[in-house]
């Protein structure tokens, strides 16, 4: 009868295109007072507050907190308990809320990517220094926030706040799962970013040639293929050509496929790696991208043809993706975490 929410820590390496991570340890977070609907003014700030800060002044916080893999847990075997709504929603599996998660994470980012967007061009236009050395992004350079999530009676996910600066401290408690869940995703984090890759470019142009044989060749007919989804009928040629001028993107694969090699326990949520696996999930995001093209190149770009160029942007990206992944599925190599637990859960 407590009210709870879930604190997942979300890491973001690129903003145009986007790039962005989740990771598999985030925190369940539990108000210490039970909820009561009818209280007047709402209650006790125990009973409607999730907030750690707040919660822990009435228990230590190892009690008012939970791993994910609780959750996960008390959803396997508490499905007996749960109501007929609960039930049609198959809540055994935490995997499928959280692919849901990482859904509802993606899409709230890149709605918000275009003010983004927007900031860095009027800085450049007016010649700051820092926006011309850095451009859109930078090597190395990363935000962490902390996405809370809470769910309604379907267990759909939504998004109700962004932190820029989620806390780091520490509980100091003995044998805390709160303490070891943000000291793995630090770890986690330094890891993925800073352990060195050898032969990047070598990799970009390997996975360049399995884009190009599995959108473009005879046998792929039938799959999400690339320049296909707005109607549109794109030669690999024009997608060479693409990135071909395009410094940013060519430097995006870079830094995606060094990121990949050391990704620990952090999962990527766009581009959307389950649109390669699930085609209920590749229809979702092509209706959200359909719907929303200001996604792309910030709320000033409107010409159509801004707008196309951005569009093959997210395809060829999202072809990459499909490529690591389908590398996994039929080879066993490049199996990063987030790909083996996708090809898992969906088996």
């Amino acid at each position: 009868g407590r009210k709870w929410d879930m604190r997942a820590y979300v890491l973001v390496t690129s903003i145009s295109p986007l790039r962005a991570y989740v990771h598999s340890r985030g925190l369940i977070r539990l108000s210490t007072s039970k909820y009561d609907r009818n209280a007047k003014n709402g209650g006790k700030k125990s009973q409607y507050l999730t907030n750690t800060s707040v919660n822990k002044k009435y228990a230590n916080v190892n009690n008012i907190t939970w791993p994910f893999e609780k959750l996960k847990t008390y959803f396997t075997t508490q499905t007996a308990q749960l109501g007929p709504v609960e039930k049609k929603v198959n809540y055994d599996k935490f995997e499928s809320l959280f692919i849901k998660i990482q859904n509802s994470i993606a899409m709230t980012l890149l709605a918000s990517s275009g003010e983004f967007v927007d900031m860095y061009r009027k800085l450049k236009k007016q010649g700051s220094r820092k926006a011309k050395d850095s451009g859109f992004s930078c090597e190395f350079c990363y935000s962490l926030l902390g996405v809370d999530l809470i769910m309604d009676d379907t267990l759909h996910p939504r998004v109700i706040e962004v932190n820029g600066e989620p806390s780091m401290k520490l509980s100091g408690e003995t044998e805390s799962h709160y303490d070891l869940t943000k000291l793995t995703m630090q770890t986690d984090l330094v890891d993925m970013l800073f352990t060195p890759v050898k032969g990047l470019s070598e990799k970009v142009m390997h996975d360049l040639y399995q884009v190009e044989k599995r959108n473009f060749n005879e046998t792929s007919h039938g799959r999400p293929s690339l320049g296909r989804s707005n109607g549109n009928s794109m030669t690999w040629e024009d997608y060479r050509r693409l990135l071909s001028i395009d410094n940013e993107l060519q430097q995006y694969l870079l830094e995606s496929i060094r990121e990949q090699h050391n990704m620990g326990e952090w999962r990527r949520v766009y581009p959307p790696t389950s649109s390669c696996l699930q085609d209920s999930n590749r229809k979702l995001w092509e209706k959200f991208l359909d719907d929303s093209p200001h996604v792309f190149g910030g709320n000033e770009m409107s010409s159509k043809e801004s707008l196309f160029l951005h569009r093959m942007r997210h395809d060829l990206l999202l072809a990459f993706e499909c490529v690591r992944v389908e590398t996994c599925k039929m080879l066993g190599e490049q199996c990063s975490a987030d790909v083996k637990y996708l090809l898992n859960q969906l088996k």
